[in-house]
């Protein structure tokens, strides 16, 4: 098995030379294959738990995102809990968590992840204010030598920034809308006010007028109008 070390600095050399988002992403998986590491998706950082899988490249199984999307299998997603809470790359294995222990949306994204093949992973966190991002890569149950683990985390990190080069932040960003955000936008879209769609959504009126305050600034607009044109050209919602 070559030694993901010796080659750091070439894979870094063709990472920085890319020219699309998914030139870059296939580059790093290229490495990451010769250590079972067959999947990866780069997106944004999950901070709130009602957050979906914003993503900015992926090469995933086929309907492996979608039906962690359309499921809302981030409720339950153990490695995004991790990504909330640490402040450092890591490693992580399914069989680190006692399924015996786990919620019933967690025994799911678990399952989800076993039939997918996503067993084992390695993620690179970028924490930056408004644009924090995540590089994940997956593979079968399997544990990293330390050197290839810190290469990755290495070649990683200049993935993440090519990626910001490119301006693969900027579409993800207009589409880092929570649950509740994006519940809000797509009733206001409808014209209803905001006592209307505490009553549809179970809030109260000064809570929806948060969460739509709170779509207004991610999109840096003033207007409740403004940020529903672009999170519906964005694809963030529906109307």
């Amino acid at each position: 098995m070559p030694d993901l070390s010796q080659n750091i600095f070439d894979i870094i050399d063709r990472v920085v030379v890319a020219a699309t988002v998914q030139d870059v992403l296939d580059v790093y998986l290229g490495a990451t294959k010769n250590v079972g590491l067959n999947y990866a998706l780069a997106s944004f950082l999950p901070h709130e738990a009602d957050t979906s899988v914003r993503s900015v490249a992926s090469v995933l199984p086929k309907g492996c995102l979608e039906g962690y999307i359309s499921n809302e299998l981030y409720a339950g997603d153990l490695v995004a809990e991790m990504i909330r809470t640490k402040t450092h790359s890591f490693e992580w294995r399914l069989s680190d968590w006692d399924v015996t222990k786990m919620s019933p949306i967690q025994r799911r994204w678990r399952e989800h992840c076993q039939t997918f093949g996503l067993q084992h992973g390695l993620c690179v966190l970028d924490f930056r204010p408004g644009e924090g991002m995540q590089l994940g890569t997956y593979g079968l149950e399997g544990t990293l030598l330390d050197h290839d683990r810190l290469a990755l985390y290495f070649a990683g990190q200049e993935v993440l920034h090519r990626l910001r080069e490119i301006g693969a932040t900027g579409q993800a960003a207009t589409m880092a809308l929570s649950r509740r955000e994006r519940q809000c936008l797509e009733w206001a879209a409808a014209g209803k006010t905001d006592w209307e769609i505490g009553h549809i959504l179970s809030l109260s009126e000064k809570t929806v007028n948060v969460y739509i305050d709170r779509a207004k600034g991610k999109f840096g607009v003033k207007s409740r109008a403004q940020a529903i044109v672009l999170a519906a050209k964005a694809g963030a919602i529906h109307i």
